[in-house]
C-alpha cells in the first residue's frame, strides 16, 4: 500500500487513506487472479508488485485530483522537485539494474 499513498500524501485524510487501502487489497487480489489466469509466472513476485504499484498509484491519484485543484499552489510541480525525481531515478537505474528489466 506504501506505492498508493506515497503520492497522496499531505492531499488526502485518514478516512480517506484507509477507504484506499481497502479497495487497494482487493484491487491486489484482482491482480493476483488475473496473473494466476494468464499463466503469467514471476518468481520473485516483483512484476506483480510494481504493475500494480504503478497503476494502483496513478489510479488514486487520477481520482483524488480534481480539476479545480490543479491552479493551486500546493499542487503545483516545481523544477526542484522534478530535478531531484530525475536525480532518484537514475541512482534507481544505476544502482538497482534488475528493476530496468522488469
Amino acid at each position: 500500500m506504501f506505492t498508493i499513498m506515497f503520492p497522496l500524501l499531505g492531499k488526502v485524510g485518514p478516512a480517506e487513506s484507509l477507504i484506499i487501502c481497502i479497495v487497494g487489497n482487493f484491487a491486489y487480489a484482482l491482480n493476483e487472479v488475473v496473473f494466476s489466469r494468464l499463466n503469467i509466472e514471476d518468481n520473485g513476485y516483483g512484476m506483480r508488485i510494481f504493475l500494480f504499484g504503478s497503476t494502483a498509484g496513478l489510479a488514486a491519484s487520477f481520482i483524488v485530483g480534481t480539476a479545480n485543484t490543479n491552479n493551486h499552489l500546493k499542487y503545483g510541480s516545481q523544477y526542484i522537485y522534478q530535478a531531484f525525481g530525475l536525480i532518484g531515478c537514475i541512482f534507481v537505474w544505476i544502482l538497482l539494474p534488475w528493476l530496468s528489466v522488469i
